[in-house]
């Protein structure tokens, strides 16, 4: 299951893409989760694959991820971009761009995380149980989580 998690959905940028969430919504394998500020993060981000997150939230998010962040502005603007992409985000998308396209991003953006996370934690046991411990510990591990 891939979770997404967005952050403050009742922003403008996050408003004008409820068709891809509800796309994802009813998509096999996928679960978006609202969430109205960073403070779960950590704990979220564990069985999380991606956080979606408006261009004015981005430096927040930014700081505190361990996860994907998807960047989502409602207008397209060269220097936003580049200042989200360049603090680290991993996805700088249009609002109004079709639903699919966003999907297509969304989907790119999960498997570059996975291979990630593959090739950090090669494993003995190639099972699903193995795989998802990988991926668990490559979330938890970079969190001041305490244990």
């Amino acid at each position: 299951m891939n979770r997404i998690l967005v952050l403050d959905p009742a922003s403008q940028a996050l408003r004008s893409i409820e068709s891809l969430l509800s796309l994802l919504n009813d998509a096999e394998g996928y679960e978006s989760v609202s969430i109205p500020d960073l403070d779960n993060l950590p704990e979220l981000s564990t069985t999380a694959s991606a956080l979606l997150c408006p261009y004015e939230r981005h430096s927040e998010a930014l700081a505190s991820r361990s996860i994907p962040v998807i960047v989502v502005d409602d207008t397209p603007d060269i220097r936003r971009a580049v200042t989200a992409i360049k603090a680290g985000a991993s996805e700088y998308l249009v609002a109004d761009a079709p639903a699919a396209e966003l999907l297509k991003h969304l989907e790119r953006v999960i498997a570059q995380h996975s291979d990630a996370v593959e090739s950090a934690f090669p494993t003995v046991g190639a099972s699903q149980l193995m795989q998802t411990l990988a991926e668990t510990i490559s979330r938890v591990a970079p969190t001041d989580s305490t244990v």
